[in-house]
């Protein structure tokens, strides 16, 4: 669903009445070079291709956007970095994930790192 002078917005229902995520999704590449509607948190989980200039500039536009903040999840190092109008925090898996603008958040690091548990059949 979405606007037609605005990118699609969607979501997963579950995902939604739990987490309240969403994701922007832009159709072209041009568009994408400065969204029109910013989340109030991006979370980026790098992959092994990913180079830092790209990461590096993601985030720089989606600040630029409007973001308040955006988290650069390493599975490899298993760190959340936290870059926002504030500066730059990196949080170790033993630490607990918050950021001030986001009011009541709060996520240990190590849950962002753990295994899904299986669901029950039935």
């Amino acid at each position: 669903m979405g606007f037609p002078d605005r990118p699609a917005w969607r979501a997963a229902p579950a995902a939604c009445a739990r987490h309240r995520v969403s994701v922007v999704r832009y159709d072209d590449d041009e568009a994408a070079q400065l969204p029109r509607v910013a989340p109030n948190a991006v979370v980026e989980i790098l992959s092994p291709g990913d180079l830092k200039r790209d990461v590096a500039e993601k985030t720089r536009v989606y600040l630029a956007a409007g973001a308040d903040v955006v988290f650069i999840v390493d599975t490899i190092r298993k760190t959340v970095t936290a870059h926002s109008a504030e500066g730059v925090r990196k949080f170790a898996e033993a630490e607990v994930l918050t950021h001030r603008p986001l009011l009541g958040f709060s996520l240990p690091v190590e849950r962002v790192f753990a295994k899904p548990r299986p669901r029950p059949k039935g």
